[in-house]
């Protein structure tokens, strides 16, 4: 007998209708898991026009340093292991994000302001674990993280931000198949770090300002980046495609004369990554 739907009241083929998940594809992502899911799904859309009806349709022109602390959630997609003079294997991958575990998710953005346009540059410290592994793969991760480097160019339309961008994925990968480790000391800099693929994004964002130069904001996005990622004696790869929830904040860059208070608010996202550590120091062993 095929497994019930998460959700529903009869069964649905093996894809994805609406907020209907195969359980057999849920794994991590169980019913409580999802039910906050749709809450906050709920609450972004439907709360934000609220919060930010008397907000400005304008924005501020001039440089931003923004930052956000969220998490991702993961469509299941398919990931194949090639290893030399071994059999091919593939699954159809159940990523965790563990976005306050083992490096935290987090992301920063600068953002230049012209006329409610903007050019971006965008680190999102995305982050994927393979809960359902096949017999051959001990652990798959790319924890520290899945980064997604992108340029985008943002536009506000009323109340919201919309952006677009693309760029490529700098990960590092961590992972033990058929009981052979990858060295975490290959890659750029000899840090365990390779350059995986392409990422392109989609995303809204609800802003308001608190002062003429802070704000604080909801912001989601959709992102898709394919991958190619080293493992013993081989290689592993894949689609990503992920849903992104983000809390940010951020400030316009101080003008000549500004206080060191203003010069410390605005480079504040950059002490966000080591902040995070100190608070969520929970190491997955990845023996």
């Amino acid at each position: 007998m095929r497994p019930w739907p998460a959700f529903g009241q009869r069964e649905f083929p093996n894809k994805w209708v609406f907020v209907f998940v195969p359980a057999r594809y849920t794994g991590a992502m169980n019913k409580r898991h999802l039910i906050s899911l749709f809450v906050l799904a709920m609450a972004l859309f439907g709360s934000t026009s609220l919060v930010f009806a008397s907000e400005s349709s304008t924005h501020p022109d001039g440089l931003f340093f923004t930052g956000a602390i969220g998490g991702a959630f993961n469509a299941p997609t398919n990931v194949q292991f090639r290893q030399k003079g071994e059999d091919d294997v593939s699954v159809f991958a159940n990523y965790s994000n563990k976005s306050f575990e083992d490096y935290p998710y987090w992301t920063m953005r600068f953002e230049n302001w012209n006329a409610n346009n903007a050019l971006e540059f965008e680190l999102i410290h995305h982050k994927i674990y393979l809960e359902n592994t096949p017999d051959e793969v001990a652990y798959f991760n790319v924890s520290d993280g899945y980064n997604m480097f992108m340029l985008n160019r943002a536009r506000r339309i009323g109340p919201r931000i919309w952006r677009v961008g693309g760029g490529v994925v700098i990960g590092h990968a961590e992972s033990k198949v058929r009981g052979q480790k990858l060295d975490s000391s290959e890659g750029l800099g000899d840090a365990g770090f390779f350059v995986g693929g392409p990422a392109v994004q989609a995303g809204v964002e609800w802003r308001r300002f608190t002062t003429e130069t802070l704000f604080f904001s909801l912001e989601q996005k959709l992102t898709a980046a394919y991958t190619e990622f080293p493992i013993n004696d081989g290689v592993v790869s894949g689609f990503n495609f992920a849903w992104h929830i983000n809390l940010r904040w951020g400030s316009k860059k101080p003008g000549t004369g500004a206080s060191l208070k203003d010069h410390v608010v605005f480079w504040s996202p950059l002490a966000m990554p080591f902040t995070l550590d100190a608070v969520f120091p929970r190491y997955i062993d990845k023996q």
